[in-house]
């Protein structure tokens, strides 16, 4: 069984990444790397004791259902994205309070007004309030 052992040491060596992050390297298996993985456990099992099929079958399902995690994930970022671009527009022409901190003084002031422009450039949208840019979550109050 040592065969097997050193092809999963070969993939799993292979899925190393470094972190862009920090300064510690990071281990991600993705879908190629299972699959490299399933290939060289069956390359290299020992004919007279072949893996149970059910057991290869078991983990194609829990990597079937981490991708839909995955997919699901994305999917809810992407809409959550969506609800705030909506949500600032949905502010344009509204008089809203916003607490804005200067950068100069670290002064925080309440800026009240009217959105006349909502900026999507930013993550996440800034909106324009009586001439002053305001990040949409600095919002404390809509009129």
């Amino acid at each position: 069984m040592a065969y097997v052992s050193d092809a999963v040491a070969g993939v799993l060596g292979s899925t190393q990444k470094v972190s862009t992050s920090g300064t510690t390297p990071t281990q991600s298996l993705g879908r190629d790397d299972f699959f490299a993985l399933l290939i060289a456990e069956l390359k290299n099992q020992d004919p007279m004791e072949p893996k149970d099929d059910t057991e290869f079958l078991s983990q194609l399902a829990q990597f079937s259902s981490l991708e839909e995690m995955r997919a699901l994930t994305e999917t809810q970022s992407t809409l959550l994205s969506y609800q705030i671009v909506a949500q600032a527009a949905a502010l344009l022409g509204r008089t809203v309070e916003a607490q804005v901190v200067d950068s100069s003084t670290g002064k925080t002031t309440t800026v009240t007004g009217t959105v006349s422009e909502v900026s999507l450039s930013t993550s996440p949208p800034s909106l324009m309030v009586d001439g002053q840019k305001v990040d949409i979550s600095s919002v404390t109050r809509v009129y």
